[in-house]
């Protein structure tokens, strides 16, 4: 009876851990040596986890070259040890204008480096760094894309390391 009653439970929570797989950009069309711009393929990735319900989304070891990182609900991003993700300083790679707000008003403008809206569970962890290669002072769009902004839901950020070249990261 104990025999029946552990391969049933198995059973039940199989389904619920494949939901939560693991998707690596690298298999989406990433490329770990910053010679191409990720962006389109860590959102094929976002989609395809976003799709099954959630999971995450991991980067190996590499530098990694992006523009915004679009988030969906039920979503992970793994940064791990060894890895950098460092955003454009091409105001064309925040194109096209989001929702967002700016000192508590509601504004469209250009796509922050992490933008979510009207998602949540959503967490960014791992050993890797965040760089998002903004300068302090001035409004240069390096400056102007150095922070993660998630509008609603639960979220967290843990583990990853913004660099000091990232002068506005806020969590």
């Amino acid at each position: 009876m104990k025999y029946l009653l552990r391969v049933l439970l198995l059973l039940l929570c199989t389904p619920a851990a494949q939901a939560q797989g693991y998707y690596n950009v690298l298999k989406y069309g990433a490329r770990n040596d910053s010679t191409k711009l990720a962006t389109a393929a860590i959102a094929k990735a976002i989609a395809a986890a976003a799709k099954a319900g959630g999971g995450t989304v991991y980067f190996p070891a590499g530098r990694y070259r992006t523009g915004p990182i679009h988030l969906k609900s039920n979503i992970t991003i793994e940064i791990g040890a060894g890895a950098i993700l460092y955003f454009s300083d091409n105001f064309d790679d925040y194109l096209p204008m989001v929702p967002s707000r700016y000192e508590g008003i509601d504004v469209t403008s250009f796509s922050p480096l992490f933008y979510a809206y009207k998602a949540e569970n959503i967490t960014i962890k791992g050993r890797g760094i965040i760089d998002g290669q903004g300068k302090s002072g001035g409004t240069t769009p390096k400056g102007s894309r150095a922070k993660a902004r998630i509008r609603s839901g639960k979220r967290s950020f843990s583990g990853s390391t913004p660099t000091s070249s990232s002068p506005t990261w806020r969590a």
